[in-house]
């Protein structure tokens, strides 16, 4: 490298630019207190709900004279209070993503300061500063190669591509070239300048520094990164919809109850009033399904849980379920849908020889451990001549005793080798096959050395064409016989060509299957990748996720469209090459903007804002940055496309498991309301009486309501979410992202058995008394629950399947015996013993729940049968 003897900033001026531009670091984002990320997990309409039980649950106690333990509020406390912490743990995990991009960039560095090389602390470079760099440094700020002897930067954090980068210097470049150099090229095309946060892998440069802190490219991100803000998850809104609908319903029944009491029966005394209050109020607790929030957290922890088998971390529990709605996935290529690992793919002639060769003039080193270390161009050549057994052969037998090294200049290497028997020496070269072409005179055919006529060399230039249009690295291997002891550039003559090699990272099987699956399942995948169009078209149709007629937009592209151009575009390309952090953000937020769902997948730094911004941004476990990882909301450890595939379909399973336990929630608290309502209503038409306990006549003592919400429900309800999932659960389309979570169907179907099992128990009421009536409407909703199970088969299907369903019936059950036969019991909730006879009439009014559902399912089936007929 030639020293041009920089000067660079005098201490005084580089104070002023201190002061002027300010220090060389990231801006620290204020992030909120402990205290106000646990109140955050409060912020939620379900939450509401629950705490305006807890205080009509604490009015009721006190109107009851406060008389015992007001267990139903201790319970709903508990389950508020736990979930809480739950959310809070989780949170308290992730929104570190610009703290992990300040420790990215190296807290010292070199620069020239009065004409001498010093070590400062890199937040005190400024621009026009002039940075030494050389092998092993990280760069400190953004700048322009003054002079450089084959410098390679590893810019993976930036542009997400794992070569490193040939630099040239800065053409009419010097100390004094303004600070703010405008640059309109890809990143990954910037070959003359270097940028912060990326790695000196070899090689030596002097830079002149032209942006710091947060002008710096990984500044921008830093900034893109804080702008994004998370949004709730589609499951989160379509809950707290839910709520409002629940919460407005209780209100209109209770006060509508009170209402009819009042004009029934009068107010009478006080006590009567307050009694009235009190069912009003139990009956407004009753349509609110206390577990949800504690069977919910369940039943997201453990779809975690069995994700993080399958290699897939997700940090917050709504996001699990987020995945089954994914339609769109955005992914990255290398390392993703690739192996992320080069490979030799195709040799075009002598392949022995022509991987020998290529093995020995080459710089790979081989660990104890046997593991390839070097350049993955070269590993791959290694890699190769490991597998057809030639390496160690040649290896032993030849000894370098002399060198030419690579440079970006002349583009090849060259060895000398001297072999154990041979009179004479070997010259080795390896290097760009167009330029090492013109350096041959000769071409090895059948391993008879021949002369090189122009037939043979269009032949050859053929092949290099050929093997470029298939995204192929090429490389050119040739040798000639010399006498010489050491070799120079002037010795890179008279060569005899060997053969060409053809490199790729290749793509995973199981992505193209994944893709396939994807595919089957309606969810589009896009490649969003920093690296060269030619190889993402190639890779891209390898995986089958385009064909010939397929059209392939390079990032600069995007640029100059217009917004209506721009939307065209993001909904019909799947593939996008030489892409820049700000491409992504846009992709992003064009398919959020038209209702699409998004997983983005990602590893460098680069990837880190669209990575926030999508509803699912994935991380790459083995080869992404701490800041990709910190941005997103779930982690791959083993980098693999198909794993996504794999938590999507997780994701299904547990928003199916969900809509299951919903329905069952729901249709045992309208069966509870409707109970209440109609034997208020009814009660002087058919004569029933009022419990020898109570002022006024109801059907269900607010005990016995409280008793079916908190404890028989949530046992049946949690063995729901554990369902197996249906094999055919990726053959159908994801669902609509405005779509609610329970549809017209669903609340007809769950309106339907809430009737049921309140018509059922007042007839229990009629000819039992409560105590029956208490246990029909228990055992109609342990049949319930297995009439959920299906939305439209039989609910005798696989009813054996789900042995914690069957646990948990068995125990609500026993719970229900307890009530019924322990005499103490029997005071606080209404009950006393039933004889066999009561027990078949129990059962016998508990089963039309199950008849009812068969008839509503088979009208169902016939109607998805007419319309898939038409």
């Amino acid at each position: 490298m030639e020293n041009k003897n920089y000067n660079g900033l005098s201490k005084q001026a580089a104070q002023n630019r201190l002061v002027e531009y300010g220090p060389n670091i990231l801006q620290q984002v204020k992030s909120d207190s402990k205290l106000s990320k646990l109140l955050r997990q409060f912020k939620d309409p379900l939450i509401y709900l629950l705490l305006a039980a807890i205080i009509i649950s604490l009015l009721a106690w006190i109107l009851e004279g406060a008389r015992g333990t007001p267990a139903d509020v201790i319970v709903i406390f508990i389950i508020l209070v736990a979930n809480g912490f739950i959310g809070f743990i989780q949170e308290s995990k992730a929104d570190k993503a610009v703290d992990a991009l300040k420790s990215m960039i190296k807290p010292y560095c070199k620069v020239i300061r009065n004409g001498k090389i010093i070590d400062i602390p890199a937040q005190l470079v400024v621009p026009s500063d002039i940075l030494y760099l050389s092998e092993g440094d990280v760069v400190a700020a953004d700048g322009i190669i003054l002079s450089s002897n084959e410098l390679k930067v590893a810019e993976a954090v930036l542009t997400g591509e794992s070569e490193s980068v040939s630099k040239i210097d800065y053409k009419g470049a010097n100390e004094f070239t303004t600070v703010n150099v405008q640059d309109s090229r890809p990143l990954a095309e910037r070959n003359d300048c270097v940028f912060a946060s990326t790695h000196v892998t070899s090689g030596k440069a002097y830079v002149l520094v032209t942006e710091t802190g947060m002008n710096t490219q990984v500044g921008k991100i830093a900034n893109m990164i804080s702008s994004v803000k998370n949004e709730a998850s589609p499951l989160t809104k379509q809950l707290a919809t839910m709520s409002k609908i629940l919460g407005l319903g209780a209100c209109i029944i209770a006060i509508s109850l009170i209402i009819i009491l009042l004009l029934q029966q009068g107010l009478g005394s006080v006590d009567i009033f307050v009694e009235m209050l009190i069912l009003g109020v139990s009956l407004a607790v009753a349509v609110v399904p206390e577990g949800l929030v504690a069977i919910l957290s369940v039943v997201l922890a453990l779809g975690v849980y069995r994700m993080a088998k399958q290699h897939a971390i997700v940090k917050k529990l709504t996001d699990v379920e987020t995945l089954g709605s994914a339609n769109v996935i955005c992914s990255d290529k290398t390392g993703t849908l690739t192996q992320n690992k080069m490979t030799v793919k195709k040799i075009s002639a002598n392949e022995e020889l022509t991987v020998s060769f290529g093995s020995l003039c080459n710089d790979t080193q081989i660990d104890n451990d046997g593991e390839l270390k070097g350049d993955p161009t070269e590993t791959s050549i290694v890699a190769r001549a490991i597998k057809i057994g030639v390496y160690n052969k040649f290896k032993d037998f030849y000894e370098r005793i002399s060198e030419v090294p690579f440079s970006s200049k002349r583009k090849m290497m060259s060895v000398l080798l001297s072999g154990q028997t041979d009179d004479s020496n070997l010259v080795v070269s390896k290097g760009a096959p167009d330029i090492l072409l013109e350096k041959c005179t000769h071409v090895l055919v059948d391993g008879q050395t021949v002369g090189l006529e122009t037939a043979t060399k269009n032949l050859i230039l053929e092949n290099i064409f050929n093997y470029s249009k298939q995204a192929l690295r090429t490389l050119g291997v040739a040798y000639k016989n010399t006498n010489l002891t050491t070799i120079s550039e002037n010795d890179e003559i008279g060569l005899c060509w060997v053969g060409l090699l053809g490199i790729i990272d290749p793509p995973r099987q199981e992505a193209t299957d994944a893709i396939k699956l994807a595919h089957e399942a309606g969810i589009r995948v896009i490649m969003i990748t920093g690296d060269h169009k030619l190889t993402a078209e190639a890779i891209a149709k390898q995986v089958g996720l385009i064909d010939d007629n397929s059209q392939v937009v390079e990032g600069k592209e995007l640029d100059n469209m217009t917004d209506e151009q721009l939307r065209d575009t993001v909904l019909s390309v799947n593939v996008y090459a030489r892409v820049a952090p700000e491409h992504k953000l846009k992709i992003i937020n064009v398919l959020k903007n038209n209702g699409f769902v998004t997983a983005m997948t990602g590893d460098g730094v680069n990837d880190a804002p669209a990575v926030r911004r999508a509803d699912i941004g994935i991380a790459m476990g083995i080869t992404g940055t701490e800041v990709t990882k910190e941005a997103s909301k779930m982690i791959l450890m083993d980098d693999n496309f198909a794993t996504i595939v794999s938590a999507v379909s997780e994701g299904r399973a547990i928003y199916n498991n969900i809509k299951k336990f919903l329905i069952y929630l729901l249709s045992s608290n309208i069966g509870e309301v409707v109970t209440v309502f109609l034997g208020v209503l009814l009660a002087s038409f058919i004569g029933l009486s009022k419990n020898d306990e109570a002022l006024i006549f109801t059907p269900l003592l607010a005990t016995q309501i409280l008793w079916i919400n908190l404890l028989t429900d949530c046992a049946p309800a949690l063995a729901l979410g554990l369902d197996k999932s249906k094999a055919n659960l990726m053959k159908a389309r994801p669902r609509p992202i405005a779509a609610p979570i329970l549809s017209r169907s669903n609340w007809l179907t769950l309106i339907i058995i809430g009737l049921t099992m309140g018509l059922v128990t007042i007839v229990a009421v009629k000819i039992g008394g409560s105590s029956l009536a208490f246990t029909v409407l228990v055992l109609a909703q342990l049949v319930n629950v297995f009439c959920c199970r299906h939305n439209y088969e039989t609910g005798l299907k696989d009813i054996l399947a789900n042995k914690y369903l069957l646990g948990a019936v068995a125990l609500s059950f026993i719970m229900q015996l307890i009530v019924v036969y322990v005499p103490i019991l029997h005071k606080p909730f209404g009950t006393h013993n039933l004889s066999i006879t009561d027990w078949f009439i129990a059962i016998f009014l508990a089963l039309w729940v199950f008849v009812v559902s068969e008839i509503r399912k088979y009208f169902l089936r016939q109607k998805i049968k007419k319309s898939t007929n038409i």
